[in-house]
């Protein structure tokens, strides 16, 4: 948006002016205010969010919902969980820092139910009243996605959750100082309305009178060349290449999802990643919640090819060069009991990934965090992956593709007959 003209700076401009020996005339003036206004007029015009629903902006940040991903845990008392992940655009021509107000954010339903049990924020740097953590960082024209999760807990005798959520939150604009210092410049408390499930559970089934959740594209040009299941935040290009499902069978199953991730390095510097404690989130279509054996420390047994950044300690042996490209998985584990639930077939997976720098005296500091969001994934291998394979456009050779329906086949038999046993 460009600046409005105030009577201090056309008094500047002549007191400059006349110390040149020249002083604008009135109509010079009148026009270059004029012109201003329709300039101002002109960007007042062009909407960003043409296209999008749930969207707004403030100043030269745009704001949109990007998903809503619902989870519900059964039994008498329960879980209901809210996951919205919301786009950040920086529209304007100079850098924006960001931070998240702390315990702002908050979810309320149709049903007058407030969803204050738990809340977190993954991919944005959290503001308190002692600190402020100014790693989200938008370059002009650059988008990032963040992730806001809020938990109610209630008794299914005596109350049911609804289906339409309204997500209130508070973002602070920062500003970092010549001596490192952080500041505060402007607050924005936002409001995102009649929002609708568009994973999990109720997926799709907008009440009447409802607007689907529509996102403006992130960026103008697809980085990821068309390909499904990919997303390219700041100098990282994460793709989903492998989805594997297994089932232990039983009246209390475990079922296991395990995500494979593609991470190419797409900037002209090296980079160093690490998979932030707790950060991934793994749903399905009938809204459970992937989340069994994740507490207590033991979550690394889960994370394969990648270190992890869990308090002060930190692997930073996740490193790649320009353009280089390394493979990482994730385990999702479900507890269940056969005779009350029933995985459901279509995932949604969420992760959060740390941008590593090295500092003197072997210290490691996080310079950003990106959240990635995948959703609508099928089985590629494993229990039900016959149907799914080569559906996620992993760009591998026609060899590589048999080899996988063979692994593929091979594990379907092996499930079966341990089923028959």
């Amino acid at each position: 948006m460009l600046p409005l003209f105030h009577p201090s700076h056309l008094a500047r401009i002549e007191y400059e002016r006349a110390t040149a020996h020249w002083t604008p005339r009135p109509a010079f003036v009148a026009l270059m205010v004029f012109a201003g206004l329709g300039a101002i007029g002109t960007a007042w015009a062009s909407d960003p969010c043409a296209g999008a629903t749930h969207c707004r902006v403030d100043g030269s940040l745009m704001s949109q919902v990007v998903q809503v991903n619902v989870t519900d845990s059964g039994g008498v008392t329960a879980y209901h969980g809210v996951r919205t992940t919301i786009r950040f655009t920086n529209l304007g021509q100079t850098p924006i820092t960001l931070g998240y107000q702390d315990r702002s954010s908050r979810v309320s339903d149709d049903r007058g139910l407030n969803y204050k049990w738990s809340s977190k924020a993954e991919g944005i740097g959290r503001v308190t009243r002692d600190s402020a953590d100014p790693q989200f960082q938008l370059a002009p024209g650059e988008s990032r996605d963040a992730n806001f999760t809020s938990v109610l807990q209630y008794n299914v005798r005596n109350s049911a959750p609804g289906q339409v959520f309204e997500q209130d939150l508070t973002l602070v604009q920062l500003a970092v100082l010549s001596d490192g210092k952080v500041r505060s410049t402007r607050t924005m408390a936002m409001t995102f309305t009649g929002l609708g499930a568009t994973a999990g559970l109720g997926a799709g089934a907008v009440p009447p009178g409802i607007a689907p959740v529509t996102a403006a594209p992130a960026n103008a040009a697809d980085a990821c060349g068309g390909q499904a299941n990919c997303q390219v935040q700041g100098p990282i290009r994460v793709q989903v290449v492998g989805v594997n499902v297994t089932d232990s069978g039983g009246v209390t199953a475990y079922h296991t999802v395990r995500t494979t991730l593609r991470i190419q390095n797409t900037g002209a510097e090296p980079l160093i990643l690490a998979y932030p404690y707790e950060s991934a989130e793994l749903t399905d279509d009938q809204g459970l919640s992937y989340g069994w054996g994740k507490k207590g420390g033991t979550e690394a047994r889960y994370v394969h090819g990648i270190g992890m950044l869990h308090g002060g300690a930190v692997d930073t042996s996740f490193q790649l060069a320009p353009g280089e490209a390394r493979e990482a998985s994730y385990d999702s584990v479900l507890q269940y009991n056969t005779r009350h639930a029933h995985p459901g077939t279509v995932f949604s997976f969420d992760i959060t990934l740390a941008q590593l720098v090295l500092l003197g005296n072997r210290q490691v500091q996080t310079q950003h965090q990106y959240t990635m969001n995948f959703p609508n994934l099928h089985a590629t291998s494993g229990l039900g992956g016959l149907g799914g394979l080569g559906g996620l456009g992993s760009g591998g050779s026609g060899g590589e593709g048999a080899a996988n329906a063979a692994q593929a086949v091979g594990q379907i038999v092996n499930l079966l007959k341990g089923l028959g046993k």
